[in-house]
């Protein structure tokens, strides 16, 4: 799992570089683009550009996904888990912070709400608080 942000760190490249020179072909890559880290948007700290073509450009098999639906993500590893062709995988899930003060706040990327706030987001995603 790695997120948008992470992925302009050049560890995350050195690791993709490696995979496909060995061809590790079940080495999946998530990625998380939510567009935002710690100091703001990621097009404003440091922007990605495509990031399917650079994993693309680096020999990995590209998958998209909506990163909120648990059933297409399932279907997609299933899908991963039959392919033997000697290239790593890279699943590219779009996501938003799904709670309604947390959504494009980089504020809340690195925090834990209070009691109230978390009451609020539990009621909001259906859970139990």
């Amino acid at each position: 799992m790695v997120g948008d942000g992470e992925a302009q760190e050049g560890e995350i490249w050195e690791a993709a570089n490696t995979a496909h020179k060995y061809q590790i072909d079940n080495l999946v890559v998530i990625l998380d683009v939510n567009k935002l880290q710690i100091d703001g948007s990621t097009d404003d700290v440091m922007p990605n550009g495509d990031l399917a073509e650079k994993f693309k450009a680096f020999g990995f098999e590209i998958y998209y996904v909506d990163g909120h639906d648990m059933e297409a993500i399932c279907r997609t590893m299933d899908s991963i888990h039959l392919s033997k062709n000697g290239l790593p995988k890279a699943i590219i899930a779009q996501t938003v912070k799904g709670v309604s003060y947390m959504e494009n706040d980089c504020g809340w990327h690195g925090n834990a709400p209070n009691k109230e706030q978390y009451e609020q987001a539990m009621a909001e995603l259906g859970g139990k608080a």
